[in-house]
């Protein structure tokens, strides 16, 4: 009978997998040379992954022996902004701004080949109020998708807070004054060049008594001003307060302002899910919003739980009112008493940040894991059926320490229970003990003895993680021994893995949007990873950022 050696196979499915992902366009990179010989090297000496960092790795090498440069660096900042290059190149827009006395018209544009992605807004002043109108449309053959909301910043009110709510409510606090925005200074307009010939556009819009100005910000990429991240998909509108005379010493001030939408509000989302788009992104903090619907792409109002009052960061406290027949929302942003307040809400487009791909590349070792895990998963249904399996054990020389049994390995193979048990596992690479027993008929002593046979024959394996006892194939060397069966047995798992270890520092909105998952389930894998001391989260200014664990 022709022996096959378990090396020659494993080394047969490495090639076989290595081909399968160059058909699949995985290894596109012409700089990453991928050596087959260290790759098989790397695959026998699994325990060198133990010492694995991204600060400590092997070089990848060419044929030639010269050392290979990376051809673009996922983690490159050269503004050093905490957005890598290739995102912010992604996210570039086109802006062109014209404007008068009284009235701005902002429109920005992403083109993605045939696809056009355009933001549009309307700024006026006028008897009502200061009026923003933001449309938001992307165009493609198939269909078009439209946003389209307006906010108008109508009325400063004095009031006494009468049951210490810190929020203004009629007929329970004391109206002192209501001034009507109805009278502004004509528009004021400039622009600077943040980076290369990009722009930051600002427009100062203040009412004829001084004592509310509005300054409004838009880039063209992302840049960050005064420690603040500005968006591309963004308008940032800081609200100043200044030298208002107050009528009360106790009085305080609230700024009125309604947001309507042709889109009904998410009213019923006030859940975890309510975590702004920049703080899921870890651009910002401390926010709150209001979304104009519950789709992925949608428009909104967010805004600082704090601002700076008299040079002091305060609670900033707002209350809204719905105005269903009108699909209105009456907002209240209502500040702290003092001579000078200083507040920054922004207005955008949600779910339209773009980010890019991220290769699976040979040249860096978290890849070498994925290869080795997926290989070991697919090695038994893909290149040894059950057959062959069987084969290569009857065929195979190994020292076996029988203990109390007298069997031969083909008695061992010939009971047809111990081969159910061990198809179970081929099929299931790390099922745990339970499982084995739901799928058996028979009792847990009963189930307990055979695997001890297969285990003392070196047929099966079993390793004990947390309180589950797991069972894999025998391999000298598993990957499996050194892993939790909850990451080993969810491909989701190993492929956020995967994004963490190529894109150290990466953030988890950054990973929902290259997963297409929301945010819960990229929280639930990260857990796991963490749980299994495979990553860390640290909190970097704004930003929490995801690095694989040293």
């Amino acid at each position: 009978m022709k022996k096959i050696p378990y090396l020659s196979v494993f080394i047969m499915f490495s090639l076989l997998l290595m081909s399968s992902l160059q058909i699949l366009n995985l290894e596109n990179q012409e700089t990453n040379i991928f050596d087959s010989e260290n790759f098989l090297k790397e695959i026998l000496s699994l325990d060198q992954f133990e010492d694995i960092t991204q600060e400590n790795r092997e070089d990848i090498r060419s044929a030639d022996g010269e050392e290979e440069e990376p051809e673009n660096e996922p983690d490159e900042d050269e503004d050093e902004d905490g957005i890598d290059d290739e995102t912010e190149d992604l996210n570039e827009r086109e802006v062109d701004v014209k404007y008068s006395e009284n009235e701005a018209h902002i429109e920005s544009t992403l083109h993605q080949g045939e696809v056009k992605d355009k933001i549009s807004i309307e700024i006026q002043t006028e008897d009502e109020g200061l009026k923003i109108n933001l449309e938001y449309s992307k165009d493609t053959e198939s269909s078009e998708l439209e946003v389209e909301f307006e906010i108008v910043f109508s009325t400063l009110i004095e009031f006494i807070d009468n049951n210490n709510d810190s929020i203004f409510t009629e007929n329970q606090d004391t109206l002192l004054n209501e001034t009507s925005l109805d009278s502004f200074n004509d528009f004021q307009y400039s622009n600077y060049t943040i980076k290369n010939t990009s722009k930051m556009h600002y427009f100062q819009i203040s009412t004829t008594n001084d004592n509310l100005i509005f300054h409004i910000f838009f880039v063209e990429e992302y840049y960050e001003l005064n420690d603040i991240l500005l968006i591309p998909t963004q308008m940032k509108i800081d609200i100043e307060i200044a030298n208002y005379t107050y009528s009360d010493s106790s009085s305080q001030l609230s700024l009125v302002m309604d947001i309507e939408s042709e889109n009904e509000f998410d009213e019923d989302d006030e859940t975890e899910d309510d975590e702004t788009e920049d703080e899921a992104n870890g651009y910002s903090q401390n926010e709150e919003w209001i979304q104009t619907s519950p789709a992925d792409i949608s428009g909104f109002f967010s805004w600082s739980q704090y601002a700076l009052v008299d040079d002091i960061e305060k609670n900033v406290s707002v209350n809204t009112i719905s105005i269903s027949e009108e699909n209105l929302q009456r907002v209240y942003l209502n500040y702290p008493r003092g001579a000078h307040i200083y507040h920054d809400p922004k207005i955008g487009v949600k779910g339209i940040i773009r980010l890019p791909t991220v290769p699976f590349s040979p040249g860096n070792p978290f890849s070498y894991l994925i290869y080795i895990l997926l290989g070991v998963l697919l090695l038994f249904g893909l290149i040894m059926t059950k057959q062959e399996y069987r084969h290569y054990l009857l065929n195979r020389i190994i020292d076996i320490d029988k203990g109390v049994h007298r069997l031969t390995m083909e008695d061992v193979l010939e009971n047809e229970f111990r081969n159910q048990i061990l198809n179970l596992i081929i099929e299931n690479p790390g099922i745990h003990y339970s499982e084995l027993l739901r799928s058996v008929d028979t009792s847990s002593s009963n189930l307990a003895w055979h695997l001890d046979i297969l285990e003392t024959y070196k047929i099966i394996s079993k390793k004990r993680v947390g309180r589950f006892l797991i069972f894999y194939p025998f391999i000298e060397k598993n990957p499996f021994a050194e892993f939790d069966i909850n990451l080993i047995k969810s491909k989701t798992t190993l492929d956020i893995f995967q994004i963490v270890g190529d894109n150290p520092g990466i953030v988890q909105y950054q990973i929902a949007k290259r997963m297409d998952l929301n945010r819960k389930t990229i929280k639930y894998h990260l857990d796991k990873l963490m749980s299994s001391n495979l990553i860390r989260i640290e909190k970097i200014g704004r930003k929490n950022h995801i690095y694989p664990l040293e």
